[in-house]
């Protein structure tokens, strides 16, 4: 779980700087492997990721209308928040100072709690799910 704690004026100037160009990202990807078939690997990485993009704009966007305060906690999945980290990463803004401070604000929040999470090590533990899952069921 990441949590990325923010204000109602930093959601606000991030719907409308950030997800205009993060749409434009997401189909520009799509654009670049329309070569390959719809049942590549490639194809559905990309896919996979523009849906989780398009469901962290989803809870970005309600937990703001539901939450009347001035500031706002996002408790993000794991595959969320390391999804928005690496597209406001590679992100190219207008060079507006308010709209970098917010990006750059995020990114030193998710790069925290990934670090927290420990997603950065390169051989961690698989967490197995479900009531009867074991190591067994992960490995091919």
């Amino acid at each position: 779980m990441i949590i990325l704690r923010t204000t109602r004026h930093f959601v606000e100037a991030a719907k409308l700087s950030f997800f205009p160009y993060i749409n434009l990202y997401k189909q520009t990807r799509l654009n670049n492997i329309a070569h390959k078939s719809l049942a590549s690997e490639e194809y559905l990485n990309v896919l996979t990721l523009n849906c989780l993009l398009d469901e962290v704009e989803e809870m970005l966007t309600t937990k703001l209308a539901s939450t009347q305060g001035p500031k706002i906690n996002y408790k993000l999945s794991d595959a969320h928040g390391v999804v928005l980290y690496q597209v406001l990463l590679k992100l190219e803004l207008p060079d507006e100072h308010y709209i970098s401070m917010v990006r750059c604000n995020w990114i030193e929040q998710l790069d925290q709690e990934i670090i927290r999470n420990g997603l950065y090590l390169l051989n961690a533990p698989v967490k197995a799910v479900g009531p009867k899952a074991s190591a067994a069921d992960y490995m091919e």
